[in-house]
């Protein structure tokens, strides 16, 4: 029966994300002056490139894309599978191991390697260009997001006192959580919560780092040459990675634990959408785009030290 749920659970995070998008576009939209789409309007744009026929173009490699969007599809699936869903008097793992949160972190390296063969796979120059930045901007923000991975296993194990096995496991800092009552009342915790909304913009994709997909320098990017229901499936995956993202970020360090399923589920959805907000919406309607060599120096020096630093921290 649980695996039921997780299944709808699932299918309602698909759903919400493409809501939440809407919702971004429109929150943007009234803070530049314009009216903006409705809140619903990429679930409408969502269905309607299923309706339009046609394939990517004719040089790229079919093959390759079909297989991208599969592993991304995997890769979305298999981040939702290791956070907790909202259950009666609680939460619930589907994937729960002792390497869980490498596998959450794996996953979303695989999103983005997604966009990477998508870009390869054609061979069109704004394609090619958008792989490469997307390698350029993954190598970037991976250095640290990957430290705070560590550093939040190490520091779950310190402060719940588990066995070192459970060092990157999720449900470590659960039980931390569980402790704390937040995470956030740790200071170790909330500088890594900090560094990881830092990081935000630029493992979703958005402006002031969607430099990979910039539309008024190289069409689109890595996605120039693909139409209809193959960019649906990209145009939903980015929604989900968004979504996934913002959720871990709200569960792992923020949401409140109650004994009402729907009291868990609208704290939920609604504790996404406001880090949602706050890691691409705010960005998206304040900022300009980064050049691919700023993006790169700013991830590095800022959160890339910062990362170090609180591993440090942790260690000591």
């Amino acid at each position: 029966m649980k695996v039921v749920y997780w299944l709808l659970w699932i299918l309602l995070l698909s759903i919400w994300a493409l809501l939440v998008g809407g919702i971004d576009r429109k929150i943007v939209a009234r803070l530049q002056g314009r009216y903006g789409p409705p809140f619903w309007q990429n679930i409408t744009d969502f269905v309607k490139l299923f309706y339009k026929k046609g394939k990517v173009a004719s040089r790229s490699a079919l093959m390759v894309v079909d297989a991208a969007l599969v592993m991304g599809i995997v890769a979305a699936v298999l981040a939702l599978s290791v956070l907790p869903f909202p259950m009666a008097g609680g939460y619930f793992q589907l994937l729960s191991t002792n390497g869980d949160l490498i596998i959450f972190a794996y996953a979303f390296a695989l999103m983005a390697m997604v966009y990477v063969l998508i870009g390869f796979g054609g061979k069109s120059p704004y394609t090619l260009v958008g792989a490469s930045r997307e390698i350029s901007m993954l190598l970037s923000y991976e250095v640290p997001f990957i430290l705070l991975i560590v550093a939040l296993g190490y520091r779950a194990v310190f402060v719940t006192g588990l066995p070192v096995e459970s060092i990157f496991s999720m449900s470590a800092l659960l039980v931390a959580k569980s402790q704390l009552g937040t995470l956030l009342m740790d200071p170790i915790f909330l500088g890594t919560f900090l560094v990881l909304l830092v990081l935000g913009p630029a493992i979703v994709g958005s402006v002031p780092f969607d430099i990979p997909e910039a539309e008024t320098e190289i069409v689109d990017g890595y996605g120039a040459e693909l139409h209809g229901p193959r960019l649906a499936v990209l145009f939903g995956l980015k929604h989900m990675k968004l979504i996934a993202y913002s959720y871990f970020l709200w569960m792992v360090f923020v949401s409140p634990a109650s004994g009402n399923v729907f009291v868990n589920l609208l704290s939920t959805l609604f504790g996404t959408l406001l880090v949602a907000i706050i890691i691409n919406t705010i960005p998206r309607a304040v900022s300009g785009r980064f050049r691919i060599d700023q993006g790169a120096k700013f991830y590095l020096l800022g959160p890339g030290l910062a990362s170090l630093l609180l591993l440090l921290l942790t260690l000591v």
